[in-house]
């Protein structure tokens, strides 16, 4: 209906057709691959749709300042156009498999793009989301169907195309990574179609590792849908201007209904005339040469008829009108729903970073164990020499901050440390407190100087921490 219609699907179902022709030139320059390599594999097309439809409303934008990271604009008027992106996907190429998993809202029939995945050929699985709760073990449903193909074809020749920028650890289960990763020790090439704002840095690495071509094809390719953000996408009618559309609407159907009552009121009342002047002169036994001639019945029975006329065509506007305004109704029905999605997903991609950065600093906290370790061994063979006292002392003797990273550079006895750390605090310096070493910027833990300072030092240090803020910012 207007703006709010999808633009005309690219190419057939399977994305041949004038869709292939269409993209033929975009492949050609290299934006869609290399068809004439890639004719002869096989494609098994998996399409994460959550992934893909609410991760294209997020549009990034330039940022504020040069060394600043971008910055990432919700859209919620962004609509995928699905068939173009089957039809850039598989470029003509032979595909043998087609599967998108989704989910919707409890009571909901399907999502916004379900019907468009499958007319354009795609088997379409679709979960039902808890209240309040967002997708539920649909990742695990896409994962399992890709482990499955990898086991049943074990052969060259085939590749894996997955549309996702997932690459989180999928708590604790097995992941898109590292699907992705027996597709390539099983000797699949993969495809990867994300957006940028959300792929993993996981696929990244993985386009750098096997960026070298075997038998004449890449091993895995990164595509990125920004590239072709443009065709893939169109602006849904804003909601302003969709509510003033709607109310307009209501108020022609309105009007339609009031017309069509009135002309059917006359022509009831051209009817009852008509018949009572049938009734008049059949009472008053009126001869042949009084009734009505033929040419009065023909005038008659032209007028009925022109009015019926008249009045189906203002029925069949009517029943236009409401179908108009039917469709307006199931878009905006779409647009709260995608917009549910969307909030749905930041706070689930924002638990997910949460993730990854807990999980990437307990593996630089492992790795600074370790190296430890290894010290603390040289150390209890050899002992060391503490850089203040310059005093050679055993192992037991030593204080490591565990996010120091001095190393061999710097040892200090606890002794020497213990005096140095009261000192800061009588001095009231900066917390959190900083290693004394060469590092800069090592610091000290809360847990290492409750048990090196004294406890009225400790307590002191605990009253700095709570006024550095209104130190940092006096306003």
């Amino acid at each position: 209906v207007g703006t709010l219609a999808p633009p005309a699907p690219v190419g057939a179902a399977a994305g041949a057709g004038a869709g292939r022709a269409a993209m033929a030139g975009a492949a050609a320059a290299g934006a869609g691959g290399s068809a004439a390599g890639a004719a002869e594999t096989a494609l098994h097309i998996f399409v994460d749709d959550s992934n893909i439809f609410l991760n294209a409303q997020r549009v990034l934008q330039p940022p504020a300042a040069e060394g600043a990271p971008p910055r990432v604009f919700v859209n919620r008027r962004v609509r995928l156009n699905v068939a173009a992106l089957a039809a850039r996907v598989q470029d003509g190429r032979r595909t043998v498999q087609r599967v998108v998993l989704g989910s919707v809202a409890a009571g909901a029939g399907s999502s916004v793009t379900a019907p468009h995945w499958k007319r354009c050929g795609f088997e379409v699985h679709e979960a039902q989301r808890p209240d309040g709760a967002g997708e539920q073990f649909v990742d695990d449903a896409l994962i399992a169907q890709i482990q499955a193909k990898l086991g049943q074809f074990r052969d060259r020749g085939r590749t894996l195309v997955l549309l996702t920028g997932d690459g989180n650890g999928n708590s604790g289960r097995v992941s898109f990574v590292e699907t992705v990763d027996r597709a390539l020790q099983e000797g699949w090439a993969v495809e990867l179609w994300s957006w940028r704002v959300c792929t993993s840095r996981r696929y990244e690495d993985y386009a750098r590792e096997y960026a070298e071509p075997v038998c004449g094809r890449p091993r895995f390719v990164l595509r990125h849908l920004d590239d072709i953000r443009d065709e893939i996408t169109w602006l849904a009618e804003p909601r302003g201007e969709a509510e003033a559309r709607r109310a307009g609407l209501e108020e022609t159907l309105a009007r339609q209904r009031r017309e069509r009552e009135a002309h059917n009121a006359l022509r009831r009342r051209h009817e009852a005339e008509d018949a009572a002047g049938l009734q008049i002169l059949s009472e008053s036994g009126a001869g042949d040469a009084e009734r009505p001639g033929p040419l009065v019945r023909s005038e008659s029975e032209d007028r009925l008829r022109k009015e019926k006329a008249e009045e189906e065509r203002l029925a069949r506007e009517e029943e236009e009108t409401v179908r108009v305004i039917a469709a307006l109704q199931r878009a905006e029905e779409d647009d709260l729903r995608s917009q549910q999605r969307v909030e749905e997903s930041l706070v689930q991609q924002e638990a997910w970073a949460r993730q990854e950065a807990e999980a990437e600093r307990l593996r630089a906290e492992r790795e600074g164990g370790e190296a430890s370790l290894r010290l603390a061994m040289t150390l209890e063979m050899e002992g060391f020499t503490c850089e203040s006292c310059r005093e050679t002392l055993p192992l037991g003797d030593l204080f490591l901050p565990a996010k120091c990273a001095c190393g061999d550079a710097a040892r200090f006895c606890i002794e020497c440390l213990r005096g140095w750390a009261e000192s800061q605090i009588s001095d009231q310096a900066q917390v959190p407190m900083m290693c004394p070493g060469k590092c800069a910027g090592g610091v000290l833990q809360q847990g290492e100087l409750n048990n090196l300072v004294a406890q009225r030092m400790w307590i002191k240090y605990l009253m700095l921490e709570r006024i550095q803020p209104m130190r940092d910012n006096p306003r």
